[in-house]
């Protein structure tokens, strides 16, 4: 049995699916799901059988972005993109323990938010770049010098060739 994730109302919720009513699961093609919980209209659902947790339905890069733009603005995020210190402290976590596996040569941090990581990894003598679909994001990392660019998965066009 799975768990379930609180809500961010401080609640939680489980409800299973019924098989058919869903797509597969992305990564094994199992019918059935768990639901969540449901955010910014779509529904946070569980794989059963390899606990994949995804958007449904899967939103568009469109409605990605507005969701972004309004977290980075006047959302939850935009509390933990102020807090410079804890996110410094965590992506200097994050690479003390991916630096020792990483081959030679430059970097590509997907989804940089606001920098944090690239900042860390740039004082450390990596060459890095970063995108992330929210521009709000990308505006606070190039204020600061870093090489970012808003892009999403699906639209980042490489300029160079990356580790």
């Amino acid at each position: 049995m799975h768990s379930a994730l609180s809500d961010p109302d401080g609640g939680s919720r489980t409800a299973t699916s019924p098989p058919g009513q869903s797509a597969p699961c992305v990564l094994c093609g199992e019918s059935r799901s768990s639901t969540l919980f449901t955010k910014n209209g779509f529904d946070l659902v569980r794989c059963p059988s390899c606990t994949l947790v995804r958007a449904r339905p899967i939103p568009t890069e469109e409605q990605l972005a507005q969701i972004y733009e309004a977290s980075y603005r006047e959302g939850g995020y935009a509390v933990f993109a102020a807090a410079d210190e804890v996110r410094l402290a965590h992506a200097r976590t994050r690479l003390g323990l991916v630096a020792p596996h990483a081959p030679p040569g430059p970097w590509l941090e997907a989804g940089c938010s606001s920098g944090a990581f690239l900042e860390c990894a740039t004082r450390s003598g990596i060459d890095i770049d970063g995108f992330d679909i929210s521009q709000v994001a990308i505006d606070a990392a190039q204020e600061r010098g870093l090489s970012a660019r808003t892009a999403s998965a699906d639209t980042f066009i490489p300029r160079r060739k990356y580790a």
